[in-house]
């Protein structure tokens, strides 16, 4: 069950998909699934949606020109300011900052 999962979250979970979505896809209870992400991967469901659209947002802030609010839409968040924070949350640094950084060091 948690790698049909991660499998469905990592396809889908720029399309602002929730747990919801993935226990529908997975078939299985939502306590069930949480209990056994967190004894597989150490994070729940929702902290594995958000960390794949983490990574996809950082790719494309470091490898596109697009938009922070662009990149907050293709990264699955429905609003620019709540991507901003998890973004800060997550990686310690604004989009424009990481996105300025990457460019630095490449």
């Amino acid at each position: 069950d948690v790698a049909s999962a991660v499998r469905f979250i990592r396809n889908h979970a720029c399309e602002a998909i929730g747990v919801a979505a993935v226990l529908e896809a997975v078939a299985t209870s939502r306590r069930s699934l949480e209990r056994r992400f967190r004894k597989f991967l150490g994070r729940g469901v929702g902290e594995e949606i958000r960390r794949v659209r983490i990574e996809r947002a950082r790719t494309l802030l470091a490898n596109t020109e697009t938009s922070i609010a662009q990149v907050a839409s293709n990264s699955g968040f429905s609003e620019p300011k709540h991507f901003s924070t998890a973004f800060r949350r997550e990686c310690g640094t604004t989009p424009t900052e990481y996105r300025r950084q990457s460019r630095i060091s490449s």
